[in-house]
């Protein structure tokens, strides 16, 4: 059977997806306007940093949400500029995958 689902559809249900998984990470501010969000287990998941409008999001989050949807690193990339934007109050205007910070 074939489903087709519109792309306002698949978009909600990665948000929300991403909500369960990693909607109540850790977040730790330091100088310099960056925040790094942890895991309950203290790993890495995130970074932002407000003063160039960044985020980096770890590539394991990246590549599971990109090769899951079929997505390339573009958009996957405005997939997490726009969910770290609407779930924690970032302003930023481009998100990289990253390894480690």
């Amino acid at each position: 059977m074939k489903y087709i689902i519109t792309e306002s559809r698949l978009e909600n249900f990665i948000f929300n997806w991403l909500d369960t998984e990693y909607g109540n990470l850790k977040k730790i501010t330091f100088p310099g306007h960056e925040e790094i969000f942890l895991s309950k287990d203290g790993m890495f998941k995130m970074s932002y940093i407000s003063r160039t409008k960044r985020l980096y999001v770890k590539n394991e989050i990246w590549d599971f949400v990109r090769d899951m949807f079929g997505f390339d690193n573009d958009e996957t990339g405005e997939l997490f500029t726009k969910w770290g934007n609407n779930k924690f109050g970032f302003r930023a205007k481009l998100t990289h995958r990253v390894e480690k910070i």
